[in-house]
């Protein structure tokens, strides 16, 4: 016998006095994750023993809506503690896709309540069996037939395609598994909304710019402050400071010796140098620089061109990281100078400008689109295509997926596609931007570019003397340390001999597809529970920290149109003669492209979803997994302590990889 009572705050109904068990199912908050149709339930005990098949239903409610925990009581006489559960469904509300989050059951015993989470879609007719914790590898598996058909079913939802030739490759359509909530689609429309509203009443009270202090008074409500990059934006310290902690963190390298393309002497640059000779400077790891040559070569939507821009640095004894010298195109010439500090005031200023308009061209197409939520993208498809829900390796992986397709499709539709944002706010367009991420996909490797401790060793940045307020790294190297931890702990352990790992028909046929989609730096096998490991934590650290550091500064850096252009008019300058604030306002966007940047980029800016550690959905349950998570969660806490202290210290503070605010997820 059962009876039901329904709660969506999983308050417990009393239960009959004759209750064995408490059953509680959870439907996931997904959209159309709600059922009509009848639920048949069953579970077997740890003895083996199988009870009977009861239809859970709640008279005179609607049981299973979505987000909702609907709790009900059963007499199953002697069953003991269940280890496994068969969830069925007949053809009644055939229509119907119901998604089932999880399930647990409790004894009356004192016993450890089971867990049971699914996070499958269960449709008419279905029949689903799943163990306790529903975690083990695929030759472990008790129902391995129901597991194949499973990877068979979504392997024809996750088609793999390369829309954008030469680059990550994405899922074909979105299935509805991928789609967003209800409540995050409402809070994505509503901060639109919001902000369109007050962009037009900004237009409307105020005038057109003529002058670089008419972008400030842009700046008028509270869902338009003003943004970090409006402060000191015209000084060489805050230019330097974009490089380590701005939007665009990553292309910055030591420089050993100046290269033949660049014509820079000492005699140009030492009056720069606090009183030391270059080659004394370039020894001591003093001298730094950034090469966006290449994309003076890419073709871009509408015929514009792009600078092709080298820059160097000097690294100043208090720490701050200043420009010593910008040339703008590749090949040096009379009408392809190399700009000083020394040189007019709005000359270096335009200069400055011109590298920013290239850096930010690299950075949308790269640092964030290419290299965050394409590149996931292919991760999310391939792992949904080759893993299991059941393979603990899954449960690692799909926290970190959560609206991740969604967020790509829309963007794909509303910022990317012809005619939109990017073509029209963008100087590259998105035949620059496709161009741009091909290019840069071509040499993209795993190991030397996704770890990123390679990464800051390849590009000389790792030393914290030579470099010290690069913050960026210091906070970047806790969270990948910690998230390392966590991954290697859960992988050792679940792969403790390499016979597990080898045998492994799932990961492998993983590791084999997305090797398959041109991402470079993968074993042709996995041969080692470190690489796995380091895939792993490479892919979570992606989708979390990479993709904040990334992302959740563009209102800071391009919201002042004149600190981060994204466009820019005219031609760069070609000569030193010097250059007036007007000269520099005829190359900046107009009103109605401003408020455009400032609408996109606030919007991008904000955290929709849970911060690292505090997944929206829980896939691993098994005790190892969770004493993994717990210890994560410790160091995250810590993390948060130590960049917390730091930012109480720094001249520039920077917020962005703080884990409170680190989301999971690519999910905006």
């Amino acid at each position: 016998m059962g009876s039901g009572c329904s709660s969506s705050n999983t308050v417990d109904c009393h239960a009959p006095p004759d209750t064995t068990h408490t059953i509680r199912v959870l439907t996931g908050d997904k959209k159309g994750s709600e059922t009509n149709g009848n639920i048949y339930f069953c579970a077997r005990d740890e003895k083996g023993t199988l009870s009977e098949e009861h239809h859970i239903n709640t008279k005179w409610h609607d049981d299973f809506e979505a987000g909702s925990t609907d709790v009900f009581h059963f007499n199953f006489g002697e069953l003991g503690r269940v280890v496994e559960i068969q969830i069925r469904r007949d053809d009644t509300a055939a229509d119907d896709e119901w998604y089932l989050h999880k399930v647990t059951v409790a004894t009356v015993e004192p016993k450890p309540e089971s867990v049971f989470p699914v996070n499958r879609w269960i449709h008419a007719n279905d029949t689903l069996c799943i163990s306790e914790y529903d975690s083990c590898l695929p030759k472990d598996d008790k129902h391995f037939e129901q597991r194949v058909k499973e990877l068979e079913k979504k392997r024809a939802l996750y088609q793999l395609v390369e829309n954008i030739p030469g680059a990550p490759h994405q899922v074909q359509s979105l299935p509805m598994d991928e789609s967003f909530s209800n409540d995050y689609q409402w809070d994505i429309q509503s901060s639109k909304l919001k902000g369109f509203v007050i962009a037009k009443y900004i237009d409307l009270t105020t005038q057109k710019i003529k002058s670089l202090e008419d972008f400030r008074k842009m700046f008028k409500a509270d869902a338009y402050p003003i943004p970090y990059g409006e402060q000191n934006w015209k000084s060489d310290e805050e230019f330097g400071n974009q490089r380590l902690s701005g939007c665009n963190p990553l292309s910055l390298r030591l420089c050993e010796a100046i290269p033949d393309h660049f014509p820079v002497t000492a005699e140009m640059v030492e009056p720069f140098l606090q009183m030391r000779d270059l080659s004394d400077c370039l020894a001591r790891k003093k001298i730094y620089i950034v090469d966006f040559r290449y994309l003076a070569d890419i073709e871009c939507s509408e015929g514009r061109k792009l600078p092709g821009p080298t820059a160097l640095f000097y690294a100043k004894d208090s720490g701050d990281l200043i420009p010593i010298a910008i040339q703008l195109m590749p090949v040096p010439a009379e009408d392809n100078p190399v700009f000083l500090p020394s040189d007019p005031e709005y000359t270096w200023l335009a200069a400055k400008m011109w590298f920013n308009l290239a850096d930010a061209s690299h950075h949308q197409s790269v640092t964030h689109l290419g290299f965050t939520h394409l590149l996931m993208e292919t991760v999310c498809v391939c792992t949904n295509r080759q893993l299991s829900p059941s393979h603990p390796i899954f449960k690692l992986l799909a926290p970190h997926f959560i609206y991740l397709l969604a967020i790509d499709t829309l963007a794909v539709n509303k910022l990317v596609s012809e005619g939109g944002w990017v073509d029209k706010d963008m100087h590259i367009g998105r035949i620059g931007m496709f161009n741009i991420i091909k290019h840069n996909w071509a040499n993209w490797n795993m190991q030397d570019n996704g770890n990123i401790i390679n990464d800051f060793k390849l590009r000389g940045v790792r030393d914290t003397e030579a470099l010290p307020n690069y913050h960026y790294r210091d906070d970047a190297l806790l969270l990948w340390e910690a998230l390392s931890r966590y991954v290697t702990t859960v992988v050792y352990e679940v792969y403790d001999t390499p016979e597990k790992l080898t045998e492994d028909t799932e990961i492998q046929a993983w590791v084999k597809e997305l090797a398959s989609t041109n991402m470079k730096g993968l074993p042709a096998t996995i041969g080692s529970a470190a690489e796995l490991a380091e895939i792993v934590t490479t892919f979570i650290f992606t989708s979390s920290v990479a993709h904040a550091a990334a992302n959740f500064c563009q209102y800071d850096e391009y919201a002042f149109t004149p600190n981060y252009p994204a466009i820019l008019k005219g031609e760069p300058p070609k000569s030193k003669a010097a250059l007036k604030e007007e000269d520099v306002i005829d190359c900046l966007s107009t009103k109605d492209r401003v408020l455009s940047v400032m609408i996109v980029t606030k919007i991008l800016s904000q955290k929709g979803t849970n911060e690292l550690g505090n997944f929206e959905i829980q896939y691993a349950f098994d005790p190892l997994a969770v004493k993994a998570l717990d210890q994560l969660r410790a160091d995250l806490d810590r993390i948060t302590a130590t960049i917390d202290a730091r930012n109480d210290k720094r001249t520039r503070k920077y917020p962005y990889l703080n884990p409170k605010v680190v989301p999971n997820a690519i999910s905006i």
